[in-house]
């Protein structure tokens, strides 16, 4: 296990994985960022459109319902009950109406002449706690003011977001895998050039003769360094062989001068002992080549 940890395969994997997760989730946060500030800024928008909406309607209704019951000639008690009694329900009605199709919107309005509290409507229970963006539109008439407000959760303004962060997760899921997949085949390769180069080593063990064949890259840079050490190891060791049998081819001459001085070196000695035996006789001329052969062998 610690040799797999140590190994160039799962280190090259491991740098590449965390170089590809690390990168996309900072780039990821960078783009849901933006994406995020760019969907609450077309929502407010959105929202403030739709508050507008209201607002506008309700001015128009109630400045049509004074031209039509003639508000100017009425005490403020008369308007009040005139409008309880037309423009109250007409408002309602369509607000009602309105706010339907917006089922992801939470409306709501205080608008004193109509209701002494605060009209809302919470279209569910899910998001009453949820953090909300709301916008608020005023509402000016005559007998006083009021304002219609408009919401929209987080929950709800986020939900495609979540969903992007969904498929980015994804995408991280699969650029991880294709780099797993990318580092697996290119350490393969990567590993079966040294499982080459060490079997070459062991066989350059045995037999000096062998060469690796020429590649590219780095591998191929090692191979031609390791064919170029061992063409000089074999001369060196061929030099050495020679420089051994030189040394063995003179110890042998130098034992046949020994064995061959011992027999001559006696037959020297008796050579001489005859010479003097023999002196002044024919026989003497014979003893003569005997002595200096003997001489010069010795």
């Amino acid at each position: 296990m610690k040799r797999f940890f140590q190994s160039i395969r799962f280190q090259l994997t491991l740098v590449l994985v965390l170089f590809v997760i690390l990168n996309t989730v900072f780039i990821t946060s960078i783009v849901l960022n933006n994406v995020q500030k760019g969907i609450f800024d077309i929502e407010t928008k959105r929202i403030t459109v739709v508050a507008n909406q209201l607002s506008e309607r309700f001015d128009k209704m109630y400045f049509a319902e004074s031209i039509a019951r003639n508000y100017a000639n009425l005490t403020p008690e008369q308007q009040n009950v005139l409008i309880k009694t037309f423009l109250k329900p007409a408002f309602e009605d369509y607000y009602n109406n309105f706010i339907k199709n917006f089922p992801e919107l939470e409306f709501g309005y205080f608008i004193p002449v109509l209701n002494s509290s605060i009209v809302y409507n919470n279209n569910s229970e899910q998001y009453r706690f949820d953090k909300k963006v709301t916008v608020v539109e005023p509402v000016n008439i005559g007998n006083g003011g009021g304002y219609i407000f408009v919401d929209e959760p987080y929950s709800v303004i986020l939900k495609p977001l979540n969903q992007i962060r969904e498929d980015i997760n994804r995408i991280i899921v699969y650029s991880a895998i294709i780099a797993i997949l990318l580092v697996l085949i290119i350490t393969s390769i990567f590993t079966m050039k040294i499982i080459k180069i060490r079997k070459g080593l062991k066989l350059l063990e045995n037999n000096l003769d062998f060469r690796f064949q020429k590649s590219g890259g780095e591998i191929g840079d090692i191979a031609s360094s390791i064919n170029i050490m061992a063409e000089h190891l074999k001369k060196n060791v061929e030099e050495m062989q020679k420089t051994e049998s030189l040394k063995s081819l003179g110890m042998f001459t130098v034992g046949v001068v020994h064995e061959v001085r011992n027999p001559l070196t006696s037959i020297k000695g008796f050579a001489q002992i005859l010479r003097k035996k023999l002196q002044g006789k024919e026989e003497e001329k014979y003893i003569k080549p005997i002595l200096s052969e003997t001489e010069r062998l010795t």
